[in-house]
């Protein structure tokens, strides 16, 4: 699987901050936009998936029984025909340490208020049939580490600007907020799964995808 990781600056907007009670600190501040962009390229397709018979670059036409189709990333359709699943992973650091007003709170809780999508820009060639969004340590590769906090459904070839409904994981997300308890930074992926038939088109094409992430932050001034 290719996998691109970008290392960018991250916009962040502190949106409100304010004192609550005699002895607590909530702040509600969104992370973003964070911008993901999908190059097709950036898509696995193996070079035996991929025919050029008709003149155009096409994905091959192989049966459920034939070499390569038994793979990690096909599967096979009712009518015994290998269908490519290519998938791409990026991912970047997220880094909310400004939030917890170093050396002058003490972080009680991190809680995640909001997942938002939005599609600035696409020219891709073939529906996306899910965007999973996952969530790491910093330092963890793509694996095993990795839990999902969010899926958006399919997203179709050249779909217009526009927001995406992103159903969040409850378990992903008490596990992200545990963790930002202590710790102010981790790494976010998303992870773009499609499904070609034979006969389409080989991919080409780009999409950018935004990401906003909002937070409450509750914590107990020191001193």
């Amino acid at each position: 699987m290719k996998r691109i990781l970008p290392v960018v600056p991250i916009s962040a907007l502190l949106a409100v901050s304010c004192i609550a009670g005699f002895d607590r600190t909530v702040s509600d501040f969104t992370q973003g936009p964070l911008p993901f962009r999908l190059e097709a390229g950036s898509m696995e397709v193996p070079a035996e998936f991929l025919s050029n018979g008709g003149g155009a670059c096409e994905i091959a036409n192989i049966g459920c029984q034939d070499s390569p189709c038994p793979a990690e990333t096909t599967q096979c359709s009712a009518l015994g025909v290998c269908l490519l699943e290519p998938r791409a992973v990026l991912s970047r650091e997220v880094d909310i340490g400004y939030a917890y007003d170093p050396g002058s709170v003490r972080v009680d809780s991190v809680g995640i208020r909001g997942l938002d999508g939005v599609v600035t820009a696409s020219d891709l060639n073939f529906d996306l049939e899910a965007v999973r969004i996952l969530w790491a340590p910093v330092e963890a590769p793509w694996g095993g580490d990795a839990r999902i906090i969010g899926t958006a459904g399919s997203i179709a070839a050249g779909a217009p600007p526009g927001s995406v409904q992103i159903v969040t994981d409850a378990d992903g997300l008490s596990g992200l907020q545990g963790w930002l308890e202590t710790e102010p930074t981790f790494r976010i992926f998303v992870e773009f799964v499609a499904v070609l038939d034979p006969g389409h088109p080989c991919p080409e094409g780009a999409l950018d995808l935004d990401l906003s992430i909002s937070f409450r932050l509750v914590g107990e001034p020191l001193g």
